[in-house]
Order: structure tokens, then sequence, then C-alpha cells
């Protein structure tokens, strides 16, 4: 004989099988079931929002979903359960955050470490405008947390993640050294993190030297991360972790976003030759198909080899892979300005340049068809 809350906990399951089958209707039934055995199953309430944004017009679940809401904040005790609950079904709606009632945030705020805080500290982020204030409150994600007590350690992670975009972003907004200071931790999170999954340790590494790379922060621990992330996937641990987390990850990839990722660091300190010889072995698979030809890796990488020639005083092997990269379908931002720089170290100045331009692409056209 079961209890009624775990009459509640079967029903949410069954709801939870519905859904998943799109069976709509069926999966309301068993939430409707739910919440008469146990009408504190805040779970139910979610379930049962998700589903009628799913199934109603935009205007017709918020006007069912607030009556709901109102009534529920009205009778029944506060908590942080209760709160999220209703938090995950204005996130349902049409515009997400931008329902959200400012007092509902305020009550959020009101319960530290738990759920609820956390919810509120993403929501206020990914509503606010003001780059300031999304850093703010992502920091205080991961100062006010630890990898160890984050409710939701996906966002807990993403914090780090939304915090280096915003500073790929804005630049003034964090110091060379606060941002230091930030890739560490990073790193030493991100890594508890996949332990805690039992996922590649790669995905910290390669993910993390990434960013270094982007945000130019002390290069030279990004070539050290590296080498751990060479040394780990030499470990039989780390290889039974690559194969069973799958989605396209083995050891060959791993390697090869080792060694590309070295390649882009090699690139910044300008040191041509091991730039090219990593630059070099992990060229795209561009010559299989048209379409792998105009991928925007591949793009990328003609680029990089145009830069690495360059470096090197290879003048006009440079502009064969600025060309490349500068008059595909989509072309690389920085190509033109390769091919004009080079254009000026080998006649002293630009004029003529435009001619020049015309000329190179008439060859590439010429070239493709």
């Amino acid at each position: 004989m079961y209890n009624n809350q775990e009459n509640s906990a079967l029903a949410i399951a069954e709801a939870e099988k519905y859904l998943q089958k799109g069976q709509h209707e069926k999966s309301l039934k068993a939430c409707a079931r739910a919440l008469e055995a146990d009408p504190s199953n805040y779970k139910a309430y979610e379930l049962r929002w998700n589903i009628l944004c799913k199934i109603m017009s935009g205007e017709g679940a918020r006007k069912t979903m607030e009556s709901e809401i109102e009534s529920i904040l009205t009778k029944h005790p506060e908590t942080p359960d209760m709160l999220n609950a209703v938090y995950s079904g204005y996130m349902y709606l049409p515009g997400r955050t931008q329902n959200v009632p400012e007092s509902l945030f305020t009550k959020m705020l009101q319960y530290p470490g738990t759920k609820a805080y956390l919810s509120a500290l993403v929501g206020l982020a990914e509503r606010s405008q003001d780059a300031s204030e999304k850093l703010e409150y992502n920091r205080r994600i991961i100062d006010e947390f630890t990898i160890s007590n984050a409710p939701m350690l996906s966002w807990y992670i993403m914090a780090y993640q939304e915090l280096l975009r915003l500073a790929e972003q804005n630049r003034s907004l964090a110091s060379d050294e606060d941002l230091d200071e930030l890739i560490e931790r990073y790193l030493q999170d991100y890594l508890a993190y996949c332990r805690r999954n039992q996922w590649p340790f790669q995905l910290a590494y390669t993910q993390v030297a990434e960013w270094r790379i982007k945000l130019s922060v002390k290069l030279d621990k990004a070539l050290e991360i590296l080498e751990d992330a060479e040394r780990r996937l030499k470990e039989k641990e780390e290889q039974e972790w690559i194969e069973g987390y799958g989605l396209g990850v083995n050891i060959e990839f791993a390697q090869n976003e080792i060694t590309r990722l070295q390649g882009q660091i090699f690139l910044k300190k300008e040191q041509w030759k091991e730039a090219y010889d990593a630059i070099k072995s992990t060229a795209p698979p561009y010559l299989t198909s048209l379409g792998n030809r105009f991928k925007e890796d591949t793009i990328t990488h003609f680029f990089q080899l145009g830069m690495v020639a360059e470096g090197m005083g290879q003048l006009d092997i440079a502009i064969q892979y600025y060309t490349n990269a500068h008059f595909a379908p989509k072309p690389h931002t920085k190509a033109c300005a390769g091919l004009e720089r080079v254009y000026q170290t080998q006649h002293g100045s630009l004029e003529g340049v435009d001619a020049f331009l015309k000329e190179a692409e008439a060859f590439y056209r010429k070239r493709e068809a």
C-alpha cells in the first residue's frame, strides 16, 4: 500500500513518460492525479505548466498559469521549492525571465544556498541588459556556491563560461590578473565536475586552454594545461571515460584538439615553425567534399596558414592562403587585411592594392570553377 507522497511520485513518473511520447492529455491527467494525492508536489505543477505551454497559445497558457500561481502563493506555505516551481512556470512562457515579477526574485533571494536562490541569480543575469550587472550576478554564483554544494552543477559551471564570455566582449570588465585567477578556479571546478560525472578530463583541459587563448591570458599556462591533457590522455581511466562519453569524442579526436590548440598558442606567440607543424597536422578534411572546403574551420585553417607563411617571410604562399580565406563564400573577417599587409610588405605601399585584390579574386574564381 502506497502513501500519498508515493502515489504522487508514481503519477509524476507516469506523466513524464507520457510527455516524452508527446501524449500531452494523458500527461496532464497523470499530473492531476499527482496533485490530488499530494497538493504540495511542486514538480507536478512544473510539469503541468510545461505541458500547458506546449499545447496552448502563449496568452492562453499565461492566463491559466497566473491564476494557478496566485493560488499557490496565497494558499501554500512559502518554501524554496515552492518559489522555484513558480519561477520555472514563468520561465516556460514566451519571454522567459521577462515574465518573472521582481517580488518573486526578492523572495527567492531570501534562501541562500538553495536551488531557488541559484535560479534567481541565473534569471537576473539572463534578464539584465547591463554587462556589469550580468558579471555581478554570475560572480555571485561562483563566489556563494562551491562545486560541492551547488544545487545545479551545470548552472554553476555555466556561470564561469558566462563570465569569460562577458570579459571577451568587454575586456575592461576584468583585469588580466582577475581573469587568470578566474580561469584557474574554472579549471579546478571543471575537473571536479568531470570526475563526479566520470567524464573525460579533456573536456575541461581543452575548454579552459581555449579561453586562455581567446583572452590572451598567460599563454604559457595554456601550454602547461595542454601538456597535462596529453599526460592524462595516456591514463587508462581517461581512456575508459572517453570511450564511455561518446558524442564523437575518442582518443584521436582528443589528441587532435590538443594539437590544434597548441598551434593557436604558437601562432599568438609567433613561434612560426611550431605553429606550422601543429596547424598542418590538424588540417580539416577539406578535400573530401565541396561542403567541407567551405566550412568555417577550413577557412580558419587557411587563414592561420597564411599568418604562418607571412610570419616566416614566405609571402607568395601567404597570398595563396589568404586568398583562399578571403574569397570563400563566407570569408574570414581578417583575411583581406592579411592580403593588404603582404602587398604592402612586397611593394612598400598600398598603391595599386585594389588591382592586386581584383587579380587575386579572378585567379581564385577561375581555379574554383
